[in-house]
């Protein structure tokens, strides 16, 4: 379960960062809002190979994304303070990128523990 779960939450993280993309101011879209961009295709790419891995070679890809989602949320927090983004953008961000995380550390756990779901 926590393998489709953080599929799941990576997914609706993804989405949100490119629909919010179209609304930003033009000047920050080459140098922060690109590396939004990145960090969320970065995340998008390290669970897809994390997921190709064995289990027991798994846990250093895991702890990829957890710094690719501790960036992308002072990359957020950057945005908010240059006013890229408005309290309530940054909140849905926050929230999301919470909802990953423990979604990512759920799945952390039942690699450790030889779960098989």
């Amino acid at each position: 379960m926590e393998n489709l779960n953080i599929l799941t939450q990576v997914k609706k993280l993804c989405e949100y960062v490119y629909e919010v993309i179209p609304n930003t101011p033009v000047k920050y879209r080459w140098n922060l809002i690109a590396e939004i961009e990145r960090n969320a295709s970065s995340i998008m790419h390290l669970l897809h190979n994390a997921w190709a891995m064995p289990m027991t070679t798994r846990e250093p890809a895991q702890r990829q994304i957890d710094a690719e989602l501790k960036s992308l949320g002072d990359n957020v927090a950057i945005g908010l303070k240059l006013k890229v983004f408005n309290n309530h953008q940054a909140k849905l961000f926050a929230g999301k990128i919470l909802s990953t995380r423990r979604a990512l550390y759920n799945w952390i756990n039942g690699t450790k523990n030889g779960d098989k779901k």
